[in-house]
């Protein structure tokens, strides 16, 4: 059932017009600009385009982004975009340990959190590996918010897990 969400979204997503993801980045960033030590990711392919949010809060020194290290998502706070980050082996830009600082879960209170699809109830489903649920299950004290395009709300609830975690908000753009 998920394998058929994904596929679904994945495809609902792409077909985001140009000017709506760039109404959605610009709300982004007029919604979470003026909060502190927030995670929020490098977007990728036709996920909600949050660089110009991420370029406001590392001016700020306020950015948080996860890198994959071992099979979780470790944190770090980016100072310097454009020499603070690196392509990953899937191509998604991550912070380079030696040029960034490492922030614990702890430190973390605001978390966006990407998803293909997202319910009433605040579950998502994200690409399927279990990165962010095993985040989530450490980010105690932050508000978690999904964050995407409208268009990826689910009617129905999302089939979950013991592994899944729910979010706190959603902020559908």
């Amino acid at each position: 059932m998920k394998t058929l969400i994904r596929q679904k979204f994945r495809e609902i997503r792409s077909a985001t017009s140009s000017e709506k993801r760039e109404e959605a980045s610009l709300l982004a960033l007029q919604k979470f600009g003026a909060l502190k030590s927030i995670l929020s990711f490098a977007s990728f392919r036709d996920e909600i385009d949050l660089w110009p949010l991420n370029h406001h809060l590392a001016k700020k020194g306020e950015l948080i982004l996860p890198r994959i290290e071992e099979h979780i998502l470790t944190l770090y706070r980016v100072h310097h975009i454009g020499e603070d980050l690196k392509a990953s082996d899937w191509g998604i830009l991550e912070p380079i340990p030696e040029r960034c600082t490492r922030v614990s879960p702890e430190e973390i209170q605001y978390a966006l959190v990407p998803g293909l699809a997202f319910d009433n109830a605040k579950h998502r489903i994200g690409y399927g590996k279990g990165y962010y649920d095993r985040l989530l299950s450490q980010l105690t004290s932050a508000i978690k918010i999904g964050i995407g395009f409208r268009k990826q709300l689910l009617n129905e609830p999302i089939p979950f897990d013991p592994t899944d975690h729910p979010l706190d908000e959603l902020s559908l753009l």
